[in-house]
């Protein structure tokens, strides 16, 4: 086959290409968003739980917005090309509102992560009042 057939291939199917590409990055900066959250929770300095947790938020926003990306490029691309597939109508599966709602639980998942760091533990006063008996007044 000459080279411009597969210049018009690469072409022709390029933004598949992006959507994976913006998925596997996707998945990897959740996993080490993941890896990151474990290393926070398991350090006792505040300062490295405080910087492992801000990498993590950080990750978890990135992978959100490539999900948001691939999930926007992917039915623009076919919808555009569609005639040359030979379909005529096209309705969305359940496997596209899957990927909106796995987009939602990671969003969910980033707001959980920006939450305030500072009171992961339940603080409370103990505060001694005597009161002593009226016989005693």
């Amino acid at each position: 086959m000459p080279l411009y057939v597969y210049i018009a291939l690469y072409v022709y199917i390029s933004y598949i290409i992006v959507v994976i590409v913006f998925l596997i990055i996707a998945c990897v900066t959740t996993l080490l968003g993941i890896l990151m959250n474990i290393l926070g929770l398991r350090g006792n300095d505040l300062h490295k739980k405080y910087i492992f947790y801000k990498a993590t938020t950080i990750l978890i926003i990135i992978s959100v917005l490539l999900e948001l990306c691939s999930l926007i490029t992917f039915p623009v691309g076919f919808y555009i090309r569609r005639n040359d597939y030979g379909v005529r109508n096209w309705d969305f599966d359940y496997s596209y509102g899957i990927s909106w709602g796995a987009a939602v639980f990671s969003f969910a998942a980033s707001l959980l992560m920006i939450c305030d760091k500072e009171h992961e533990d339940i603080y409370y006063k103990e505060k001694t009042m005597y009161n002593p008996p009226p016989e005693f007044t």
